[in-house]
């Protein structure tokens, strides 16, 4: 170890401050742990010291060495009377800085021994690929930041009520992270930093359009919108929201088919000029929002966390507020754990990961989430879902602040077939024609209020989702 990595001296003076006046020293009691002394007999003097302190106990050197016991380094550093003599310098009024320094000499030891290991990996060149070990730095780096943080956790009570009443001013009934959609903010409140919105439906109901709804909304505020599509590419991915930006709500309909780009026209080149010019339009108005999209697949959270905070930095650096973190899905996020084979536990792993995440960021992370097939196979007519529909774990609902089902009855209700007898088509138009373009918002977990549906008016042919409007 590089000996400017440790401080021996600033370790006697933090313990004797600490044993001399406990009373002035709750901050080094709250971030200092045993491992942050590099000394082991510092160590084990500290982990007395913490023992002594949560069972109530005086704290003098002969509590301390009774505590310790037959304890041979003890007793070869000086015992009792080494002790006495390191309070005899003890200084408490330092014991802030002094806590300062061994917490960053901890972070820095974990730096050095993680960049050492990297340093080793990257020059082996037969087992694993630079991109492998990056990762593994980017997981690693963020633990470090977990452990060693030397930020104090409490927060007194009245303080932490005039935090929230300053918040709620500030915000003045406005709604800093929109879904965009009048009646869901409505219900909601908007999204909340640093908590964690599930957005969940069966296959082909309509989560990407909710998530890119949701990052048009902020976009167009100029919050900084992350978006982490894990499934599908950039082509079909950018150009589902070009035909959604260039959707025309009162372009007319023949035979039952808009008028519209729609997305399998667009992505075969299928398009007039005029077409086309309307699609430019809408790439020139993306330009202008600060939406950035990662379409690499297999990412971690801890890779997905790494590349958002990169963002931020440039996101402030040139005045713009970061908004929400979109994850489609997290079916795809891979886990840092192998947990062999067990999908339920990898699951609650990347669920809590998210959780840790958002708090962190301290902006609205939006995960999308496939149902399981109960939906399907259940004996409800109308296949709405509950949160026992979530695919793989109970943990991605609990943890979640905010569970919101997207729901499309007309998924449901097939065209009839032409060999159908004519009152039998008739009925089944009838049926098609009631609930044609409804987009249901079902907010069926909301930490922060009531639950509830919205109405809204979506053409998935056009990855087009706007209020709803009778």
């Amino acid at each position: 170890m590089i000996q400017s990595l440790w401080n021996a001296e600033v370790e006697l003076h933090a313990l004797a401050a600490s044993i001399y006046s406990p009373g002035q020293c709750d901050t080094a009691f709250e971030r200092l742990t045993p491992e942050a002394f590099v000394d082991p007999v510092h160590s084990r003097i500290w982990a007395a010291v913490l023992d002594l302190r949560s069972s109530g106990s005086g704290m003098d050197p002969q509590a301390i060495a009774h505590r310790l016991g037959d304890d041979r380094g003890f007793n070869e550093w000086g015992g009792v009377r080494a002790l006495f003599d390191v309070i005899e310098k003890a200084s408490p009024l330092a014991i802030d800085s002094l806590t300062g320094i061994l917490c960053d000499l901890q972070t820095r030891r974990a730096l050095d021994a993680l960049g050492v290991e990297l340093v080793a990996r990257a020059r082996d060149t037969a087992d694993e690929t630079g991109d492998a070990i990056l990762a593994t730095f980017e997981r690693r780096a963020a633990e470090v930041a977990q452990k060693t943080s030397v930020d104090t956790a409490w927060l007194q009570a009245g303080d932490m009520i005039e935090e929230a009443i300053a918040t709620a001013r500030a915000r003045n009934g406005a709604i800093r992270y929109p879904v965009g959609i009048r009646d869901v903010d409505k219900i909601l409140g908007g999204l909340n930093a640093g908590e964690t919105t599930i957005v969940a439906a069966w296959t082909g109901m309509g989560k990407t359009i909710a998530g890119l709804q949701i990052a048009k909304a902020n976009g167009s505020l100029r919050k900084g919108v992350a978006f982490f599509s894990l499934e599908m590419g950039a082509a079909p991915m950018g150009m589902r929201l070009a035909c959604d930006l260039a959707y025309d709500r009162s372009a007319p309909a023949f035979s039952g088919r808009t008028t519209n780009i729609t997305i399998n026209r667009a992505i075969a080149g299928d398009l007039s000029e005029d077409e086309f010019a309307r699609l430019t339009v809408a790439q020139q108005t993306a330009s202008r929002w600060p939406i950035h999209f990662d379409v690499r697949p297999g990412r971690t959270v801890q890779q997905i966390e790494a590349a958002t905070v990169r963002l931020h930095r440039e996101w402030r650096r040139v005045g713009i507020e970061p908004g929400p973190v979109i994850i489609d899905h997290i079916g795809k996020i891979r886990p840092t754990q192998d947990r062999k084979g067990n999908v339920t536990a990898e699951t609650r792993d990347v669920s809590n990961d998210l959780d840790i995440m958002a708090k962190r960021l301290g902006v609205p992370v939006v995960a999308l989430c496939q149902l399981n097939r109960t939906v399907e196979n259940g004996p409800s007519k109308d296949k709405r879902p509950s949160l026992s529909s979530i695919k793989d774990s109970g943990a991605i609902a609990e943890n979640a602040r905010q569970v919101i089902f997207i729901y499309r009855p007309e998924y449901y209700y097939r065209e009839p077939f032409e060999h159908e007898d004519i009152m039998a088509k008739a009925e089944r138009l009838a049926e098609l024609q009631k609930v044609k373009n409804h987009f249901y918002w079902i907010i069926d977990k909301n930490s922060n209020g009531p639950r509830g549906q919205a109405l809204s008016y979506c053409m998935t042919d056009c990855s087009a989702v706007r209020d709803w409007t009778s």
